[in-house]
Formats: C-alpha cells, sequence, structure tokens
C-alpha cells in the first residue's frame, strides 16, 4: 500500500488505491471494490461489495441498493426492477414479482392492485377490463 513520491519517498495510496507486490504504483480499486487494508493500515488490495450493495465514489465504502432496484454478483450498477416486479427494502440482490392481479412500474417498491373491473394474469404485462 505504499508507492515513491516526486522526493523519491514512501507515500501511502490514497483512500479507495492500493498497491500490491506487484505493481509499481497505486492504482484506484476498480467499480464495486473498497480498499481493503492490512493490519499496518497500508492498502494492499481491493475486495467486492456484496451483491446488493456498490461501492461509493471514493472506493472505500460499500453501500446498499435503493429499494425498488438490486443488484446481483454479476452485475455492475444497481438496476431498477423491471415492471411488475418489485423491491421494499434496500440491498436487495433480485425482484419480487406481483401476485396476478397486481401491477407495478419500473423501479417500484410495491405494487398496486387493478383498478375495479380489470385483471392482469402472469403472462401479462399489464392490467385488462373484464370482459362484458
Amino acid at each position: 500500500g505504499e508507492e515513491l513520491n516526486m522526493n523519491n519517498q514512501c507515500e501511502r495510496c490514497e483512500k479507495g488505491h492500493y498497491r500490491d507486490s506487484t505493481m509499481d504504483k497505486c492504482a484506484k480499486c476498480e467499480k464495486n471494490t473498497i480498499a481493503y487494508y492490512n493490519v499496518n493500515k497500508f492498502y494492499e488490495k481491493c475486495e467486492p461489495c456484496d451483491p446488493g450493495a456498490y461501492a461509493d465514489e471514493e472506493r472505500i465504502g460499500c453501500k446498499e441498493c435503493e429499494a425498488g432496484t438490486y443488484r446481483s454478483a454479476v452485475m455492475d450498477d444497481c438496476t431498477k426492477c423491471p415492471p411488475n416486479t418489485y423491491t421494499s427494502k434496500t440491498g436487495q440482490t433480485s425482484c419480487k414479482s406481483c401476485k396476478e392481479g397486481q401491477v407495478s412500474n419500473t423501479g417500484n417498491t410495491d405494487c398496486d392492485s387493478c383498478a375495479v373491473g380489470s385483471y392482469r394474469s402472469s403472462e401479462m404485462t399489464v392490467c385488462s377490463k373484464c370482459s362484458d
């Protein structure tokens, strides 16, 4: 977790950056990873954020995805839940499906019931009026 500065003196890597024994200079941690320091507080590696969370701009802490969004282990960003799915809590790795007779828009935190006189089955994306 150190590099040589312009005066040929060792300096610790700045927050969100790391340097291991194979590197000449400190490098910024990649997206959704945070700088992890050893016992001596030298940043020497980056650790991934758990699914359902993302790295802050400084790459020093993970934040949970907001309600209405999710991030699985293979995703780069927290993503809004698609229509007819939702997350009511922060830090989710997937979205829950709305029940039949309910709908939601992209990024919702809950489902709404179809209007009186309409329905939605699991194959449908919107509520439809019942036949007379």
